[in-house]
């Protein structure tokens, strides 16, 4: 099964942190407001990967935390986490040595809701630091579970 990615890069820069050890600041969150999403589906043919460039000028980029703002219905479960490389401007191969599965959140917190959603800003601290090369691009995928029955979590 082919997946479809939507290459939102412009939304989730605003949706998505990745915090770094090394001298690195975090995208900065554009807006508060609650807004259209994009449809996640955890192990579902519908994904949604964010880029992310590391300065040339950084040999490494240490990630210890992933934030990501999602909107569901009664917080997030777990999300299997994926990290790819980059083909041309676009989602390329998985790497499989910085996959996460299961990935239990920190916290969540609702700091809104809309559309019959809440917004939950999901924290996942990673017991290991990831480190990646710098002067290199890299995608951000996360497939959450939803803690009810509802299927639908939307990243925007």
């Amino acid at each position: 099964m082919k997946k479809i990615y939507s290459l939102c890069a412009a939304i989730l820069l605003s949706a998505t942190l990745v915090n770094a050890q090394d001298e690195c600041t975090p995208h900065a969150q554009v807006s508060n407001a609650i807004e259209n999403g994009s449809f996640v589906e955890a192990a579902g043919a519908q994904v949604v990967a964010n880029d992310f460039a590391i300065s040339p000028n950084l040999s490494n980029f240490s990630a210890n935390q992933i934030i990501v703002n999602l909107l569901s219905q009664g917080g997030i479960a777990s999300a299997d986490i994926y990290f790819l490389d980059d083909m041309e401007g676009a989602p390329g191969a998985v790497i499989d040595a910085y996959t996460i599965t299961g990935a239990v959140p920190t916290s969540q917190e609702i700091n809104g809701a809309n559309f019959g959603y809440d917004l939950h800003e999901v924290v996942f601290d990673l017991a290991t630091p990831l480190d990646f090369a710098g002067g290199a691009t890299y995608w951000l995928q996360v497939a959450p579970t939803p803690i009810t029955d509802a299927k639908n979590v939307y990243v925007f």
